[in-house]
């Protein structure tokens, strides 16, 4: 019972939950409602829905992936930052546990 009185512990549920909120209520919630308003008109652009650098189908293989890498991580860059922060305070409680 002494780790539910530690104010580092409910320091870190804390951020937890706010960080949580935060990206479901920011970012996850609203692009999954955008997606599902355009539903099969949703472009796809490589492996990513938002493009930075335009591909052409006569672009060469090392630069098509170079831009291919590019816009994945322009699209996934709000869930990889989640992931990041999310990922350092879970560690941190298992720490205070």
């Amino acid at each position: 019972m002494a780790t539910l009185q530690d104010k580092r512990f409910l320091l870190v549920v804390g951020l937890l939950i706010i960080l949580s909120a935060a990206f479901w209520g920011g970012s996850r919630y609203p692009a999954l409602h955008e997606k599902a308003a355009m539903g099969t008109e949703t472009s796809l652009s490589g492996l990513g829905f938002s493009a930075l650098v335009a591909i052409t189908p006569e672009t060469p293989v090392v630069p098509r992936i170079l831009y291919t890498t590019v816009n994945w991580t322009y699209t996934n860059r709000q869930g990889m930052t989640f992931g990041l922060l999310f990922g350092a305070l879970l560690l941190t409680l298992f720490c205070l546990l």
